[in-house]
């Protein structure tokens, strides 16, 4: 049993299905994207956009 912002979770009976961890999958990889967007120089972005 965990506790996450206050709601108490029990992760004996949790029913991860293939839909949701997909979903999941998607967000993570979209935040590492985002994270390395982050790192670039702002020169090279401005020559991207032309």
């Amino acid at each position: 049993m965990g506790i996450y912002m206050g709601m108490s979770l029990n992760t004996d009976t949790l029913n991860i299905t293939r839909e949701v961890l997909s979903l999941v999958a998607e967000l993570d990889e979209f935040k590492g994207a985002w994270r390395a967007l982050r790192m670039l120089a702002p020169e090279w972005l401005l020559l991207r956009t032309l």
